[in-house]
């Protein structure tokens, strides 16, 4: 599929969803599938322009404008969008071919379902979580990454405010300490524990830092800072 032919399959599907947003009324099911038509089309054009599948805040902007996802209502455009830029949907889409083999790659991987025992001592097996529908597959995926740094970044400029700049040093020395192995890491602490007296257990770190931090470095060292 070529990046015109899906840019233009979001187009139209653009068009379509802002005509079911006008006419939406309480449990129009209409809107829901053309949501979900749009957020795979979106994803399959996201993968095709970033095979990287790093899509930053300018491309964001820049496609909601040439696409004419500006149209669409607020509500729409957040929910499709959620779906159509994380990560598990991004990834599979780039692997896919086309737009109906997209939708059926993420049906088999987060569809779910739940077995019930009968009366009669049979067993009937349903869906639990519908992931060929737009709610389904909102619930179904993962939390995005991508909202989750967008997230910390936020924290640590709040942080920065509310300290007057001081938190900078402390975020440099992360960031530093994040390409370090564990054999370094063992001689910075070392190193850092000669520099005061402190005891160690007297150092208290706000929880908004702990859980910051927590996000940024490998799991061995998360859970020693903790």
């Amino acid at each position: 599929m070529t990046n015109i032919s899906i840019r233009q399959i979001v187009i139209n599907n653009v068009a379509t969803l802002v005509k079911a947003d006008a006419v939406y009324a309480k449990g129009d099911k209409v809107q829901s599938v053309a949501r979900y038509d749009l957020a795979i089309a979106l994803a399959m054009f996201a993968s095709s322009k970033r095979p990287s599948l790093v899509i930053n805040k300018e491309d964001k902007k820049a496609w909601s404008k040439e696409l004419g996802l500006d149209g669409l209502s607020k509500s729409s455009r957040a929910k499709v969008t959620q779906i159509s830029y994380n990560p598990e949907t991004l990834k599979i889409a780039k692997a896919s071919e086309d737009v109906a083999e997209c939708k059926s790659k993420l049906d088999e991987q987060f569809t779910t379902f739940k077995t019930k025992e009968l009366k009669d001592g049979t067993t009937e097996k349903s869906k639990d979580v519908d992931a060929s529908t737009f709610r389904g597959l909102a619930k179904a995926l993962p939390k995005q990454e991508q909202d989750k740094v967008a997230k910390s970044e936020k924290t640590e400029q709040d942080l920065n405010k509310q300290t007057s700049g001081d938190s900078k040093i402390f975020f440099t020395i992360i960031r530093a300490l994040l390409e370090m192995d564990m054999s370094r890491l063992n001689k910075t602490l070392e190193f850092v524990r000669s520099l005061s007296k402190t005891p160690q257990n007297e150092v208290v770190l706000p929880a908004s830092v702990i859980d910051q931090v927590s996000d940024k470095l490998p799991n061995t060292f998360a859970s020693w800072i903790k």
